[in-house]
């Protein structure tokens, strides 16, 4: 665990949940990485910290994961799980909307409301993602792949399995 201790003492301290007009320093680990290290925090990072740390068993979360967990969910909430804070009718990217496998650094929405279903998180801004997840429902009770991540060693060549897949991780969202 010393290894994940230190993982999370990094992201504790440098990790931002801002959402506007962020003064980057000009000083470790900001100033050579623009484009995650902006004027507002890098979505997508957050949620790929989520995802990491959602991993590591209940059991060994210290405090201090527990609380940078928190407010990873607070940030993709503060967002209603894919949309703009400053303009909540819109999605934060028009990738995020679509139904993708496999889910790289880019998530989609349902990827985001996976990882939150499985930390326990249901919340009053959640509604509109799962709205949108109801929409994308095939009349037979299915969904169906939107976007593929091409150009993969093992790309989901058979769009059969990566509606399965989509099918099955919308079904838990669901039902949890």
């Amino acid at each position: 665990m010393i290894r994940v201790d230190r993982v999370v003492d990094f992201f504790s301290h440098y990790q931002r949940f801002d959402d506007g007009d962020f003064k980057t320093p000009h000083t470790f680990p900001y100033y050579s990485n623009k484009s995650c290290y902006g004027k507002h925090t890098c979505f997508w990072g957050v949620v790929k910290l989520l995802k990491g740390f959602s991993f590591i068993p209940e059991k060994e979360r210290s405090e201090k994961l527990l609380s940078c967990i928190q407010e990873c969910i607070d940030y993709i909430l503060l967002h209603e799980v894919c949309y703009s804070s400053h303009n909540p009718d819109q999605l934060l990217h028009p990738m995020i909307g679509r139904l993708t496998l496999p889910n790289m650094y880019k998530a989609d929405f349902l990827e985001i409301l996976w990882i939150l279903s499985k930390e326990g998180v249901w919340d009053d801004n959640m509604p509109k993602a799962l709205k949108l997840l109801n929409s994308k429902m095939k009349p037979d009770g299915t969904w169906e792949l939107e976007r593929q991540v091409k150009d993969l060693i093992v790309p989901v060549k058979k769009k059969s399995l990566g509606n399965e897949l989509i099918t099955k991780r919308a079904c838990k969202v669901l039902t949890e």
